[in-house]
């Protein structure tokens, strides 16, 4: 029940029944998942405090279960939390972390969301050196990233304010003069809206039909829009394919950081298994 009230965003309603099947465990028997959960519900109310704590209890259930990759992508929910609570210096303690791990380097959202978070340091910082070693980590962060998505706008335009802040006024022109572009070709994608409307009209039509596995072609030939990539994933999750439900949906999270409940579904795709509370 409580699950399905977050999928369906009714997070007043939702938050209550969590609290209470999150503190009806003792701490060493605490679901992880639910935890995760609750914070998510929190942090959507606004309660920023206490999806912390949550999140952090999340954290350290996922770590006495043995579940490393549960915790982690926890800890990766809690450092997009400080991260939109301005807290940078601990947003960066937390994706740092996760960064050091297997795989954490190879993970361009992860990249990036630490890129914005060492950037926020370097604005914070009061010392010449704390910001030149701040806007320093920034900047690999942000061509690391820009490596793995050079089509990524918004990257290009993080390493554009750093480049400048940095003095390399050379490397800010190109980096923004590419970000203009590729901004310029995103909003050619916005003007084809009609002929995308056109499209997602027919995967509805195959859907409302029973024809799935039309509709699943569609999808993949479809521009990677938000809506288009929730849209796969529920339909490649309903064929039991979840190795390509969970590929959409962290395109998804890619373009979307904000959006928790996009996280939450990947988690319960990626974590079925590891059990929850309802």
């Amino acid at each position: 029940m409580a699950r399905r009230l977050v999928r369906e965003r009714r997070f007043e309603i939702a938050v209550q029944p969590l609290r209470r099947l999150a503190g009806s465990a003792a701490p060493r028997e605490a679901d992880p998942e639910l935890l995760a959960l609750l914070a998510a519900t929190e942090w959507e109310l606004g309660e920023l405090a206490r999806a912390e704590a949550t999140f952090r209890r999340a954290v350290a259930a996922a770590e006495d279960r043995g579940e490393r990759r549960l915790a982690a992508a926890y800890r990766r929910q809690l450092g997009g939390l400080l991260s939109f609570a301005g807290r940078w210096p601990a947003a960066v303690e937390a994706l740092e972390g996760l960064l050091s791990e297997e795989e954490g380097e190879s993970d361009p959202g992860l990249l990036l969301e630490a890129a914005r978070a060492w950037e926020g340091v370097a604005i914070g910082a009061s010392e010449a050196g704390e910001v030149d070693a701040a806007l320093g980590r920034a900047r690999s962060l942000f061509e690391a990233a820009a490596a793995a998505l050079p089509q990524n706008a918004e990257v290009h335009y993080g390493r554009a304010r750093v480049l400048r802040r940095l003095g390399d006024e050379e490397g800010a022109r190109s980096a923004l003069r590419l970000y203009q572009r590729l901004y310029a070709e995103d909003q050619e994608r916005i003007r084809a809206t009609g002929r995308y409307a056109a499209l997602m009209a027919a995967v509805r039509a195959d859907l409302d039909a029973g024809r799935s596995s039309q509709a699943l072609d569609r999808l993949r030939a479809m521009p990677q829009r938000l809506e288009t990539l929730e849209l796969h994933a529920d339909v490649a999750r309903s064929m039991g394919l979840r190795e390509e439900a969970a590929s959409a949906l962290q395109r998804a999270v890619l373009l979307a950081p904000q959006r928790t409940d996009l996280m939450i579904q990947l988690n319960e795709l990626l974590f079925e298994d590891s059990g929850g509370g309802e």
